[in-house]
């Protein structure tokens, strides 16, 4: 369900339009949806226990850490209630859990600020005037081609270990952050993913997709909001838009 809000609705003083009421309905109502079920109580012994850790700033666990800390603490050992309680607190916007997605379902996000933050890091180009030679060139590829290369999500991923960034990557791949074609890589081997959002309207099409491909909707997209702005990346809010919408 998609609502498109304009920034002017939160001006003090103006009323609501209508689609932030209907806005405000939905959410309304699934409130009234999650507050008429009943939770157990062991349940809130695994918030505390969500606050505690993010509070020790681990932002993420593997999901069988997790289970092993919802089987002490709430006393449930049955891997199908474990995974009840993870969805709930998933809906809820507490933690990320992919239950349903067999790549994904083994990491267990505990700060869902952090890992937007972590996503922010890789795909936002800023200053990389004070970053060694090689990382500039990494981040000049991105900004004028588009093209991530592993070697530069190591690098800003650097504290986070492998196996946890290609799950992170795993992520942004299904939330359309950024693709890996198959063919796109790198003559030493590494792997080379490119992110539609900052691709500009001179990067050709054929260069990044050869042959039918799932990103076509999100390449499209791309060059053409760019071609409106030459030389400059798109505004993810105008990108993400039309993808959703599309």
């Amino acid at each position: 369900c998609v609502h498109l809000i304009e920034n002017s609705d939160s001006q003090e003083g103006k009323p609501p339009s209508k689609a932030t009421q209907i806005l405000r309905d939905h959410i309304k109502d699934l409130q009234d949806e999650v507050l008429a079920k009943d939770v157990p109580k062991s349940y809130l012994r695994f918030e505390r226990s969500l606050k505690h850790l993010q509070a020790e700033q681990v932002y993420f666990l593997q999901t069988v850490q997790v289970k092993k800390i919802i089987e002490e603490v709430c006393k449930i050992s049955g891997d199908a209630e474990q995974c009840d309680l993870l969805r709930f607190y998933h809906d809820l916007g507490l933690i990320v859990y992919f239950a349903d997605f067999p790549d994904l379902q083994n990491l267990v996000i505990l700060d869902v600020k952090w890992l937007i933050d972590m996503f922010a890091e890789l795909i936002t180009i800023k200053d990389y005037g004070n970053t060694d030679p090689i990382e500039q060139e990494h981040w000049k590829d991105l900004e004028e081609t588009g093209c991530l290369s592993s070697e530069l999500i190591s690098r800003v991923w650097r504290d986070i270990d492998k196996e946890v960034q290609d799950q992170l990557v795993d992520i942004m791949k299904k939330f359309h952050l950024l693709h890996q074609d198959q063919r796109t890589t790198a003559m030493n081997g590494e792997r080379i993913y490119f992110v539609p959002s900052v691709i500009q309207a001179e990067s050709n099409p054929e260069d990044l997709v050869k042959g039918g491909s799932d990103i076509l909707v999100d390449l499209g997209v791309a060059l053409f909001v760019s071609a409106a702005t030459p030389g400059l990346p798109i505004p993810h809010s105008i990108y993400f838009r039309l993808i959703v919408n599309l």
